[in-house]
C-alpha cells in the first residue's frame, strides 16, 4: 500500500459532533421562532414571557456560533445549563409528548455533545483553532525577530 497510513484525528471527529450539535440547535431555534406553540413552548419555564423568546434566540445564535466554531467552549457551556434544566428539570418530570423519557432523550445527547466541546475544544475545522494556530505563528514570529540567529 506504499506505505501510506490511515490515522484517526480525534480533532476532525469532534468538529463533525460540533457541526451536528450546531444544525440541531438552529433548527430548533428556527422551528421555535416560527412555530405555533405560544412563547415557544417555553410554559414549564418560569417567566415565559422572557424565556419564550430568550430560548429559540439562544439556540439560533449561539447554535451558528457552534456552527462556524466560535467562541465553542463558553457557547457549549451555556448549553450545557440549557440541556441540564430542560432535559432534566422539566422533560423529565413533565408527561408525554412534551415530556418524558421520549422527549428529553434529544436533551440527554446534546447535553452530553456540550459536555465533549467544553472537554475537547471545537475542533480542527473552526473558527477557533485557526485563530489559534494564528497566535501560535505570531508569537513564534515575534520570538525569531527578537532572537534573530
Amino acid at each position: 500500500m506504499n506505505g501510506w497510513r490511515w490515522q484517526a484525528n480525534p480533532a476532525l471527529g469532534i468538529s463533525l459532533v460540533r457541526l451536528m450539535m450546531g444544525s440541531i440547535v438552529v433548527v430548533a431555534g428556527t422551528q421555535k421562532v416560527l412555530g405555533p406553540l405560544p412563547f415557544g413552548g417555553a410554559r414549564s419555564l418560569p417567566v415565559p414571557e422572557f424565556f419564550g423568546y430568550y430560548v429559540p434566540a439562544h439556540e439560533f445564535l449561539f447554535g451558528l456560533l457552534l456552527l462556524i466554531g466560535l467562541a465553542t467552549r463558553w457557547v457549549a457551556v451555556l448549553f450545557i445549563i440549557e440541556f441540564f434544566i430542560t432535559g432534566i428539570l422539566i422533560k423529565l418530570n413533565a408527561a408525554p409528548p412534551f415530556g418524558g423519557y421520549e422527549s428529553a432523550r434529544i436533551d440527554y445527547m446534546l447535553l452530553a455533545t456540550a459536555i465533549a466541546l467544553v472537554v475537547g475544544g471545537p475542533g480542527l475545522l473552526s473558527v477557533d483553532a485557526w485563530l489559534a494556530r494564528r497566535r501560535a505563528r505570531n508569537q513564534r514570529a515575534a520570538v525569531v525577530s527578537a532572537h534573530p540567529a
